[in-house]
């Protein structure tokens, strides 16, 4: 019993002495907590504060050129998957592109003329920890003017002009003429009541918004990142939105039947003013028509 009562009374004992430095530390972390809070309240202010004094959108100049011709047989120019660059032919005799240095495309006609899909050499990305919302832009300009759809399939004309990365891609597309935002497997679709063949210079650009560090990381301020168009200035249809995720996609168009007189990735002045950007609207979402690949 004497033992039992020498062990009770060492335990009181250490109790007294332990239970004051938890009591401590758990002030200490509050205080520490309230400083925490105060300092990242007064982060968030100077940041708002900032942004007022700031442009709403910067335009992020990236030196790009067309570098890369689907391998794709369906976006190609025959199952052979043929690279043509540098004046390099199809190996089955069909239309194939020729990508000249100024960023001119010619579609170069042969016994079957599909739809041939160019990507850019360099990536539209993401920034972390931006002030303002960055915007990336370009801009191609189609020789199509007095093209008309033709019922013969040899002669159709066709054009895409959009963003694309391996889960993603973002269309404006003259059959139809429609908006397609392909996610995966599955395809939103939304017709436009334009006719696309009337104008000359075609955009697009994408909004991320402003994102600033975290507690646990870098998180965005705002909306979605965004997906707009133009043609031959001026803003078409209305932006869409994208996931968070999706952080990285390449300048992308494909053609039939048409050549890209000129392209333009901000080296010189665009049709559209990017630096006096309004977002469009939003797509409502039942305005998608929604089908699987």
């Amino acid at each position: 019993m004497d033992e039992i009562k020498k062990l009770a009374d060492k335990n009181d004992l250490l109790r007294a002495v332990v239970d004051p430095v938890k009591k401590d530390e758990v002030v200490k972390n509050s205080e520490l907590e309230k400083h925490y809070n105060a300092i990242c309240g007064m982060i968030h202010a100077q940041n708002n504060a900032l942004q007022s004094f700031l442009a709403p959108y910067r335009f992020c100049f990236l030196e790009n050129f067309w570098s890369e011709i689907s391998s794709d047989p369906i976006s190609s120019c025959c199952i052979n998957k043929c690279i043509n660059f540098n004046f390099g032919v199809c190996r089955k005799g069909n239309g194939y592109l020729a990508l000249l240095p100024d960023g001119r495309i010619n579609y170069i006609h042969g016994l079957n003329n599909n739809s041939i899909k160019i990507h850019a050499g360099n990536h539209f990305n993401k920034s972390y920890n931006s002030f303002v919302n960055d915007l990336y832009y370009y801009e191609v300009n189609l020789n199509c003017l007095e093209l008309e759809e033709d019922k013969n399939e040899i002669n159709k004309v066709e054009f895409y002009v959009g963003l694309f990365n391996e889960n993603t891609s973002i269309w404006l597309i003259s059959e139809g003429p429609k908006i397609n935002k392909v996610v995966n497997n599955s395809v939103f679709s939304i017709k436009l009541e334009y006719n696309l063949f009337k104008f000359t210079t075609f955009g697009c650009g994408i909004v991320y918004p402003r994102s600033c560090i975290g507690t646990s990381g870098n998180f965005a301020v705002g909306n979605h990142p965004y997906v707009f168009f133009t043609a031959n200035g001026k803003l078409i249809g209305q932006k869409v939105e994208i996931d968070n995720q999706a952080t990285r996609f390449k300048p992308t168009i494909r053609i039939k039947n048409c050549s890209v007189a000129g392209s333009n990735f901000g080296v010189n002045k665009f049709a559209y003013d990017v630096n006096d950007h309004i977002p469009p609207t939003t797509f409502e979402e039942n305005a998608w028509n929604v089908y699987t690949e």
